[in-house]
């Protein structure tokens, strides 16, 4: 055991010493392998891994075998002497360890650089897709929330506008709706109609009471007439008592007579009177009735169109307060559009999360399609690398070739990185719409 241990180490340690590039590209795909699971990165570890084996193999076999040509063989004493051996010249081994390293340091740098740019773009679209999803999810939350405010305003509106209310949801029993208004107006033009007649029929009996006045008055002229005549015959008795005087002297018999005619005269006169004194009345009875008549009509007309004004002031008045509260509703849905406006915005927004993703996915599928192309043009110079094993000079120059090409293709990847900038959210930007 103490014997076999020394040469287990050192066994494991020149393995380790020849191998150590393979081993160190066999480690990096397990690792990715582990943490990216099934994608282009492990395939392509893989087969590089594959490549480095049979490179390290080739090349440790060509040591060998050039070592072994180049050692002296042990002399063999033989009882006759033998031909001196031919000197075979053998070429100086080539040291190719320094470009493996580096080969090997590119590809790591050049994997490394393409596994944090896939996971920086896969955690962008993972964060763009719940982003965008939180923001639909949150503007059609409050479109359901602003519909039914919306809703509920306009119930409100229309229960103010049928009921009656101040549109708040308070009902006043003093406050008036649209029927109550069209019942309550419909009521005062029956109301004016109704006065409108009265004024005519009282009219009418005016002018009745009017007529009996004017035949009242006739009645009058009548009376006068009879006056006149027995003024008339006043002064015709007056004058036959003159002229009997006259021609009676101092006797005077005949005017006894005209003295009686004149007492009978002056007796009719007064009975005359007494009627005419009772016409008049009569006649200021009724013109007092008349006077009655139109100042109740034109009293009751007043009031009627006082309590009218009153009545359309308050209607008016209720209608003003209804067309503000009607206003102040319709600020508030107009305010409730304006918001939901917003909340359309944002989702239009946050529906074009799937243009963004697709220019992240192109990104990412450029991405590996030049891994593509590095693991294509990896194994042809792989192939090349064995067809110039034997030639250790072909062989450097080969492995020069193939270090340009990983440090080619490293610095294109790096400029093509910085170029490419992925959106992380579903804010105000810059997207480029297909």
């Amino acid at each position: 055991m103490d014997k076999s241990n020394p040469k287990t180490v050192q066994a494991t340690s020149n393995f380790i010493e020849l191998y150590w590039p393979a081993l160190l590209i066999t480690i990096m795909s397990i690792i990715s392998e582990i943490l990216l699971g099934a994608s282009l990165i492990p395939i392509a570890l893989t087969s590089i891994t594959a490549v480095s084996w049979i490179v390290m193999t080739l090349l440790n076999s060509r040591q060998q075998s050039v070592v072994e040509v180049a050692a002296p063989e042990p002399e063999v004493v033989a009882p006759a002497p033998a031909p001196e051996p031919v000197a075979i010249p053998v070429a100086a081994p080539v040291n190719i360890t320094p470009q493996i390293s580096g080969i090997t340091s590119e590809i790591g740098q050049y994997l490394r650089h393409e596994s944090s740019t896939i996971h920086d773009k896969t955690a962008s679209i993972r964060d763009i897709i719940k982003d965008a999803i939180t923001n639909l999810s949150n503007s059609f939350n409050n479109l359901n929330d602003h519909t039914q405010q919306e809703h509920d305003v306009v119930v409100s509106l229309i229960e103010s506008l049928g009921s009656g209310g101040d549109g708040n949801g308070h009902n006043d029993s003093q406050s008036l709706s649209f029927q109550q208004l069209s019942n309550e107006t419909t009521q005062v033009m029956e109301k004016l109609v109704s006065q409108l007649s009265n004024v005519g029929q009282r009219s009418t009996e005016t002018v009745g009471k009017i007529d009996e006045m004017v035949g009242q008055i006739e009645a009058i002229f009548t009376l006068l007439v009879d006056v006149k005549s027995i003024a008339d015959q006043t002064n015709l008795l007056a004058l036959n008592a003159a002229i009997e005087a006259a021609r009676a002297g101092d006797a005077g018999r005949g005017f006894a007579v005209v003295a009686d005619e004149v007492r009978k005269l002056s007796l009719h006169s007064n009975q005359l009177n007494e009627q005419i004194r009772a016409q008049a009345e009569q006649a200021k009875t009724t013109i007092d009735d008349v006077r009655s008549i139109v100042s109740k009509v034109a009293t009751e007309d007043v009031n009627e169109a006082l309590t009218s004004k009153s009545t359309v002031d308050n209607m008016m008045y209720d209608l003003e307060k209804m067309n503000s509260a009607i206003s102040t509703k319709l600020g508030q849905i107009s305010g409730m559009i304006s918001q939901v406006d917003d909340n359309v915005s944002v989702a239009v927004r946050s529906l074009q999360f799937e243009d963004i993703v697709s220019q992240i996915l192109g990104q990412l599928d450029s991405q590996t399609n030049n891994l593509k192309s590095f693991a294509e043009q990896l194994d042809s110079s792989v192939h090349m690398l064995q067809g110039s094993v034997s030639d250790g000079t072909q062989c450097q120059e080969q492995l020069g070739t193939l270090q340009g090409a990983v440090s080619q293709a490293r610095n294109s990847l790096q400029s093509n990185s910085g170029s490419s900038q992925s959106q992380t959210s579903m804010q105000d930007g810059d997207v480029e719409l297909f």
